[in-house]
């Protein structure tokens, strides 16, 4: 019932924060080959962030099924850092159930791009884009073919089974990608429907980071300004018993 009744508040504060929020929050900036791209500021990420282009990241799926809730978190860390390529790694996953669906990078990239930026931007959070792209329904895919990019990137929402992504070093085929889908229970995918996108927009993050901080701003700033409003709330009830007493 409470968490019903918070839900609603914070559906009825989005409208009114999520502008001013915006309005005050810091720069954001996308980083890959070419350098950084200023890109204002970004949902989610008041401080601001360094959103990591997808050719800089990789992607795993690790089931924790057999590991205990609580436990979970820290278990995933030491599977990452034994699958991973990198000596030091860092990365960004979403839960889905027992499932975890990880994005991950060497913290050498993260040294990097501390190194080539100004101070002010040198103690932003990572976030991987692929994490900023609308979140799939379940059973719905997206591939992901622009023009001069070197790397493709398709990702099929299993309804029970969670996220599945394949990236492509190079373009490839509608039978391909069809065959791709298919194998991951996509079911009879026919080629002449699939297309090729460009990346999606941006919007609120899904996940969190490895390190444990949430990917959005609602769970820090919705139950303060829920424990706020609750509390005029009292203070106004109090105060109009105390006038209809002295009556």
């Amino acid at each position: 019932m409470l968490s019903a009744r918070i839900q609603r508040l914070k559906q009825r504060l989005t409208p009114v924060l999520g502008p001013i929020i915006q309005r005050f929050s810091r720069n954001s900036y996308r980083w890959s080959d070419s350098g950084k791209q200023a890109l204002g500021p970004l949902p989610g990420f008041p401080s601001g962030a360094w959103v990591l282009s997808r050719s800089d990241v990789l992607f795993s799926r690790i089931d924790l099924d057999s590991v205990p809730p609580r436990q979970r978190a820290d278990a995933l860390r030491l599977e990452l850092e034994q699958k991973s390529p990198f000596d030091d790694v860092s990365g960004w996953v979403l839960w889905q159930g027992s499932l975890a669906c990880v994005w991950y990078w060497s913290k050498d990239l993260e040294a990097r791009v501390r190194q080539a930026s100004q101070s002010t931007e040198s103690q932003l959070a990572f976030v991987p884009e692929t994490a900023l792209w609308p979140q799939l329904d379940a059973g719905g895919y997206r591939w992901v073919q622009e023009p001069g990019s070197g790397l493709v990137l398709v990702q099929y929402q299993h309804p029970k089974h969670g996220l599945y992504e394949k990236r492509y070093p190079a373009a490839v085929s509608r039978e391909e990608v069809a065959a791709w889908l298919q194998r991951h229970g996509a079911g009879d995918v026919s080629t002449d429907t699939l297309v090729a996108e460009a990346s999606p927009g941006y919007s609120e993050p899904v996940g969190q980071s490895l390190e444990g901080r949430s990917s959005s701003l609602e769970s820090r700033v919705f139950p303060l300004s829920a424990a706020l409003l609750g509390f005029f709330v009292v203070v106004y009830g109090v105060a109009k018993i105390g006038r209809a007493s002295c009556r």
